[in-house]
């Protein structure tokens, strides 16, 4: 294969429109949330772009290499995988070139806000993301765990750079701002991760994956995810409430509440995937709404 064909290959594997809507949300909190909050950042915003294509660059490299793990997988559930015939060494020498760039990057931002030990925190995340591609995935809630996690973990690594510390608004509006935002982030991705599950149940049996579909059972499984999507509408009505924003529980109550059609009807591949969407139009309205609150 060229080395002009395998690097398109790494690149169209590497989730763009997910990567799109992880830029969008990243940028969005740093312009336009953060700023209702804080007097000012500790680094410029030229800064801020190289840690935040940092961030989606290392996720892209997770992507990838989970496709190098998942070829096998794929191919029994006839899903698209750009990585399939590419030897192994060259996928190894892309995902250490691009990870090496990223690293550099947050090197050099965390050097200059004299955050460098915050460096250590970026290769365990990047090391759990290795590990849940070789690992993790086909073990039972770890897997689901694990990149939720990472997820969530994103929006508190920010943290360090923005000048919140000594000012009142701290334990009254941007700590219950947070634990709203990254547990949202959380449970909703968690929810994804189980639907991606039960999408890919075919292959994962074959390859004796522990996969919570697998292990409890599709019924069981659709009974956790409604569990976590009315745990997310009672974090909304309880964050909201104490504000006393009524319109706001309800409206991202709503949000949440399109998936209750799709998740009842789930019982095959092709409802899993109407499901994944639906989820993920909820999670872009979810931040869309939540940046517009935050704004005003």
């Amino acid at each position: 294969m060229k080395f002009s064909n395998q690097f398109l290959n790494i690149l169209k594997s590497m989730r763009w429109t997910n990567l799109s809507l992880m830029a969008f949300f990243i940028i969005s909190f740093h312009f336009v949330a953060f700023p209702k909050f804080i007097e000012h950042s500790f680094f410029t915003d030229f800064d801020f772009f190289l840690l935040a294509f940092s961030f989606i660059l290392s996720t892209g490299t997770g992507y990838f290499i989970n496709d190098f793990y998942d070829q096998q997988i794929d191919q029994i559930n006839k899903q698209k995988n750009f990585i399939f015939g590419m030897q192994k060494r060259v996928v190894w020498l892309y995902w250490f070139f691009l990870n090496s760039i990223s690293i550099l990057l947050v090197s050099w931002v965390l050097h200059k806000q004299n955050h460098l030990e915050l460096i250590l925190v970026y290769f365990f995340a990047l090391w759990l993301l290795w590990l849940y591609s070789a690992r993790l995935k086909r073990c039972f809630f770890w897997g689901n765990f694990t990149v939720s996690f990472l997820i969530a973990f994103m929006i508190i690594f920010l943290i360090p750079f923005y000048d919140i510390y000594f000012q009142n608004k701290l334990q009254s509006v941007i700590l219950p701002y947070l634990f709203w935002l990254s547990s949202l982030a959380f449970l909703l991705n968690l929810a994804r991760e189980i639907i991606k599950d039960y999408e890919d149940i075919e292959g994962d049996q074959k390859e004796k994956a522990r996969t919570i579909p697998i292990i409890l059972g599709k019924k069981k499984s659709k009974g956790i995810i409604l569990g976590i999507l009315i745990l997310c509408i009672l974090i909304n009505i309880i964050y909201f409430v104490s504000k006393d924003q009524w319109l706001n529980a309800l409206l991202f109550s709503l949000i949440i509440s399109l998936n209750f059609p799709f998740l009842y009807k789930l019982s095959d591949t092709k409802g899993a995937k109407k499901l994944s969407l639906t989820l993920k139009i909820s999670m872009f309205m979810g931040i869309v709404s939540g940046i517009f609150f935050i704004s005003n």
